[in-house]
């Protein structure tokens, strides 16, 4: 299987406040904190990807590059512990994963 050019996760459902936002399940208190990609291999996920997140009024945000962790056959994206390029999920339009060159 060829290795995906991009993958992308939208957000499409979300609640800010009191307010509903397409009947949403997410509030003003979740931010993401990692994404995991299991069977990555499966997918030819081993390389690394960019990733950057694009909020609801059209800015980007550079997040940390996802990585292969061999031993658990996952691409993972994760923020660590610092509050850099951190995105709120009430402000996520998407986030896109890009192949980076080898």
């Amino acid at each position: 299987m060829p290795i995906p050019e991009t993958l992308t996760f939208k957000v499409t459902n979300k609640q800010i406040g009191n307010k509903k936002v397409n009947e949403g399940t997410i509030n003003a208190n979740d931010w993401v904190g990692g994404i995991e990609i299991y069977n990555a291999a499966d997918w030819s996920m081993t390389v690394p990807f960019g990733v950057e997140a694009t909020l609801d009024d059209g800015s980007k945000v550079v997040l940390a590059d996802a990585v292969y962790d061999k031993v658990t056959d996952r691409l993972v994206y994760s923020v660590g512990h610092s509050t850099e390029n951190e995105v709120h999920l009430a402000n996520l339009d998407n986030i896109v994963f890009t192949r980076k060159s080898s």
